[in-house]
C-alpha cells in the first residue's frame, strides 16, 4: 500500500505556516544555531532547500586502521600484531626521533599483502633503510600495498610516492581551500601514487559529517574540472580523533569515541583511527583499553551495519543543503583566488 500517494505534496511555504502556528509568537529564526565558522543552521529544512541531488563517490569498504610512532621496534611489533589480529586492516607508521629503525623486527609477522601499510619518513638515512628493506623482503605484489610518505630532504626519486594533500581540522573552510590548492598541484603534476586527506573529528556530530562529505564533493569537482580520473583507490580519506575533544575520564571518552566513530562511518571514511579511551593519561595504553576501542568499530559495523550503506546521510535535506553550501563557498574561493 502506497500511503504517500494519499497525501498531497506540501510546499515549503505551507510547512512554514504550520511551524509558525505551533511556535505562536516566537520567531523560527530564534531556534537557529551555529556550526563551525559561524555557519547558521535552521531547525527546519525542506526539499526546496536542496541545491541538487548530492551523489558522492563513497568507498566500497571502510576499514579500521592503527597509527603509531616508532620508538621501540620489538615492543611496537607486539602492539601492531595485536591490532591486526583485532581487525585493523591498515597500518600508519611514523618515524619518531630515531636515527635508525630495525625494520625486520618492527614488521616481523606482518602480512603486508593483506593490509595497507603507510610509512611516514622524515630523514634520508631512515628512507634509505626502508627502501632497501622492502626490496629485499617483499614481492612486487606485496609492495603495491606499501605506501611511502616521504618527508625527507633526500633527492632520491620514490616511485608511486603517497602525498598528503589535506588535514581538515577546526578551521574547516581554510583547510578545505588548502585541500583544493594541493590537490590541483597533485593532479597537474601527474601524481601516480595515493593521495591522502586527514579529517579530524570532534564532539560536533553534525559538523563532522558535513565537512567530511564536503571533502569528497570538492575532490570530485576538482577531478571533473581537470578532466582527471576519479580513482577511488587513489584518493583516501582518513578519519582521526581530535585529541582536544577527549577528557581525562576514560568512561566519558568511550562515549565520545563511539559518537565520533559513528560520524566517521556515516561520512564514509576509508580508514578510521580510534585511540584508546585513556590516551590522555596513558599514551601507550593497555591491551584491554586498545581492544575496547577496536570493539567500538566492530559493534557499529557488525551489529548496525552502518558501513553497508553508501552515504547514509544522503537524502537528508539538512545534510545535503549544508554539504553543498560549504562545498560551493569553498569552491568559489578556490576559483577566485589569485
Amino acid at each position: 500500500m502506497n500511503l504517500s500517494a494519499s497525501f498531497e505534496p506540501q510546499t515549503k511555504e505551507q510547512w512554514l505556516q504550520k511551524v509558525q502556528r505551533d511556535l505562536g509568537e516566537r520567531d523560527l529564526a530564534d531556534l537557529d544555531f551555529e556550526l563551525f565558522g559561524g555557519r547558521r543552521v535552521s531547525p527546519f529544512y525542506h526539499l526546496e532547500d536542496r541545491h541538487s541531488d548530492v551523489n558522492l563517490p563513497f568507498p566500497i569498504s571502510q576499514s579500521l586502521a592503527f597509527q603509531r610512532s616508532i620508538h621501540n621496534e620489538r615492543e611496537d611489533n607486539g602492539i601492531i600484531l595485536q591490532e591486526l589480529i583485532g581487525g585493523a586492516r591498515a597500518l600508519y607508521l611514523r618515524e619518531s626521533d630515531k636515527k635508525s629503525i630495525d625494520w625486520p623486527t618492527l614488521l616481523d609477522g606482518v602480512l603486508v599483502g593483506l593490509i595497507d601499510l603507510y610509512v611516514e619518513i622524515e630523514s634520508s638515512p631512515v628512507l634509505n633503510e626502508f627502501q632497501y628493506f622492502i626490496k629485499r623482503r617483499y614481492s612486487n605484489k606485496e609492495q603495491a600495498n606499501i605506501h611511502l610518505i616521504n618527508r625527507s630532504e633526500s633527492d632520491q626519486i620514490v616511485e608511486e610516492e603517497t602525498m598528503i594533500i589535506g588535514r581538515i581540522g577546526s578551521d574547516t573552510e581554510r583547510d578545505l581551500l588548502d585541500l583544493l590548492v594541493n590537490g590541483h598541484s597533485c593532479i597537474a603534476n601527474g601524481q601516480s601514487g595515493q593521495v591522502l586527506c586527514f579529517v579530524q573529528f570532534d564532539n560536533q556530530y553534525f559538523a563532522n559529517i558535513i565537512k567530511a562529505r564536503a571533502v569528497r564533493m570538492l575532490w570530485s569537482n576538482l577531478c571533473i574540472a581537470m578532466d582527471a580520473d576519479q580513482d577511488k583507490d587513489q584518493f583516501r580519506i582518513i578519519g582521526a580523533v581530535d585529541a582536544n575533544a577527549l577528557t581525562k575520564d576514560k568512561n566519558d571518552n568511550m562515549i565520545r569515541l563511539t559518537q565520533m566513530t559513528a560520524s566517521m562511518l556515516t561520512s564514509g571514511m576509508d580508514f578510521i583511527f580510534i585511540p584508546h579511551a585513556d590516551i590522555t593519561v596513558d599514551p601507550k595504553g593497555s591491551e584491554v583499553s586498545r581492544q575496547l576501542s577496536r570493539n567500538i568499530f566492530h559493534m557499529l559495523t557488525m551489529e548496525s551495519h552502518v558501513d553497508h550503506v553508501s552515504d547514509p546521510s544522503a537524502g537528508s535535506y539538512f545534510f545535503d543543503y549544508q554539504t553543498t553550501a560549504l562545498g560551493q563557498s569553498t569552491w568559489e574561493k578556490f576559483i577566485g583566488r589569485d
